[in-house]
């Protein structure tokens, strides 16, 4: 059989759907005689490097993501700026609605199928029984797989985004690298002073919950937190005491969440030797120059 020729392919069966703005699902696409008998993981490998290559066909195809650092590529272009430290928590949103625009078809068709006999003229009537039927079957099994996937791609996303300010900010890449080791964190800083350790950094999305606590708890020292987040309410006095028992050196979150924090438990400061005397909770709009500094001095720079 000849070999396919994946990017010629899929740039001919996938123009009319661009232009037409109506996307083709996964099965149907792949079901085409023309992307010949390989498996459909293969397919969809060669899928995501076509959108790598050519973005301007994302969307064209339900709930299909080009690779993470493409999302983010997307996203800079969107707002006519590379990744910094300035303007992550803006890059974070683009890519979340980027993200959004390609699954939400997706929900919204599985909705429809699940739920035809109730829904007219876009209005959707059903008795509470046999929506929680809906949700806890069919729906709850649509989601274990494209829910779980969504959580891999923020996750991922989350820390490519503060990478990408690492890189940007000027930093060597022999200074911090990607890990995700259960002791170490998501991303690990290293410092050229004598005598100083890894700085190890755990990353989590909009929500601490109990997530940001266990994952600083699991880490070794020194050590940091880091999110996208926005319920100010997480980080009450309460809560600020416990992530402090994790010998955590500083948490950083936007700073429009900072700024909404109770003043008792703003006006915490850290004990750790790295970060002493200085507020415990930081802007995340300062995390690549703190993560700079780290990595020459084996300190964060002083934030009273």
């Amino acid at each position: 059989m000849a070999r396919v020729d994946y990017q010629k392919t899929f740039s001919q069966l996938l123009l009319g759907y661009l232009d037409s703005g109506v996307p083709i699902s996964k099965e149907s696409l792949f079901a085409h005689p023309s992307l010949g008998t390989a498996k459909d993981a293969t397919k969809l490998k060669h899928l995501k490097k076509f959108f790598q290559e050519k973005p301007e066909f994302f969307g064209s195809v339900l709930g299909v993501l080009p690779p993470s650092n493409s999302i983010i590529d997307m996203a800079e272009k969107r707002l006519g700026e590379p990744v910094t430290e300035d303007n992550v928590v803006s890059m974070n949103r683009a890519c979340a609605d980027i993200v959004k625009a390609a699954f939400e078809p997706v929900v919204e068709q599985v909705v429809r199928e699940g739920l035809f006999e109730h829904i007219e003229s876009d209005i959707c009537t059903i008795p509470l029984k046999e929506l929680m039927t809906f949700l806890l079957g069919d729906f709850a099994e649509f989601s274990k797989g494209a829910g779980n996937g969504l959580v891999s791609v923020a996750g991922t996303l989350n820390e490519l985004l503060l990478i990408r300010c690492l890189e940007n900010i000027g930093m060597e890449s022999t200074s911090f690298s990607q890990t995700g080791a259960e002791s170490e964190g998501d991303i690990i800083v290293h410092s050229t002073s004598s005598n100083k350790g890894n700085l190890g950094i755990e990353i989590k999305s909009y929500h601490a919950r109990e997530r940001l606590l266990r994952g600083l708890r699991d880490l070794n020292r020194p050590k940091v937190g880091a999110g996208y987040f926005i319920d100010a309410s997480e980080f009450n006095e309460g809560r600020t005491r416990l992530l402090l028992q994790t010998q955590a050196a500083a948490i950083y979150m936007p700073q429009e969440t900072l700024d909404l924090l109770a003043s008792d438990a703003r006006s915490i400061t850290s004990q750790d030797i790295i970060s002493f005397g200085s507020r415990f909770y930081r802007p995340i709009e300062i995390f690549a120059t703190d993560m700079l500094s780290y990595s020459k001095s084996g300190e964060l720079p002083s934030y009273p």
